[in-house]
């Protein structure tokens, strides 16, 4: 039996600034049914200048049947400095997953989020579509999601979205050589009555074996919307390198 490799701290790490949640890094896989998952919390208070409170919350939680996937994750982190709120952002997410054929599963989610550097009071998305598996070796693996999605959004300052947008994404992971692997996930959210008002992003990481054991990571990220609220920027990115040892 294989069991799925969680690699902690990295699965629920979100950029404060993203607008779309890469599901598909909180999937677990894994050749066996049954449940996966974990629970997480930290509290901290520190005080030197001024008084410092960080909260950080998650949850993991997916069950793999023979033919059904559900998936629930939430997360919540808060930043308070000398009574002003510096990072206050959550979301909540649930997935359904059903396979109709070696090819094709059928997904349906709903998921809620809030974000004060984005400017989002409240954000709720609710979709259904297919995802195709594109390939599917031992060790490379590609898939294809095309879903209609209904958004309702509030802003900080009041203002109320109502749109359908198409949640497509395009994720793979592959290894070209036994020292290197490749993990990318790519989402594009047009409107769908406007297709030049869209959200897009992407997450890339390569991972380089220098030992047996020890490989250098490098991770970036970039995301972009086209009509983002006022005083928050239409591009935001991220480079991120490190070093993973596994045993």
């Amino acid at each position: 039996m294989r069991l799925p490799i969680l690699t902690i701290g990295l699965l629920f790490s979100l950029a404060s600034y993203t607008q779309v949640i890469n599901v598909e890094a909180l999937r677990i896989v894994s050749d066996t049914t049954g449940w996966f998952g974990g629970l997480g919390t930290e509290f901290s208070i520190q005080k030197n200048t001024t008084l410092l409170y960080n909260l950080s919350t998650n949850v993991h939680a997916q069950h793999k049947g023979k033919k059904n996937l559900w998936l629930a994750v939430a997360d919540v982190e808060f930043l308070d400095a000398g009574g002003e709120s510096f990072v206050n952002n959550g979301y909540t997410h649930l997935r359904f997953n059903r396979k109709l054929n070696y090819i094709t599963r059928w997904e349906a989610f709903s998921q809620l989020q809030y974000n004060n550097i984005t400017k989002i009071d409240l954000r709720w998305l609710i979709g259904t579509g297919p995802r195709f598996k594109l390939l599917h070796g031992e060790i490379n693996k590609a898939y294809l999601g095309v879903l209609l999605m209904h958004e309702y959004e509030e802003e900080s300052k009041g203002t109320i979205q109502k749109n359908q947008r198409i949640g497509s994404y395009l994720s793979f992971n592959i290894t070209p050589t036994k020292n290197i692997k490749i993990v990318s996930t790519t989402y594009f959210q047009p409107i769908i009555k406007d297709l030049a008002d869209y959200r897009a992003s992407t997450e890339n990481s390569l991972e380089v074996a220098l030992i047996e054991k020890l490989a250098l990571t490098v991770t970036y990220n970039l995301a972009y919307d086209s009509t983002p609220f006022k005083e928050v920027p239409s591009t935001t990115y991220s480079l991120t390198n490190g070093l993973k040892w596994k045993f």
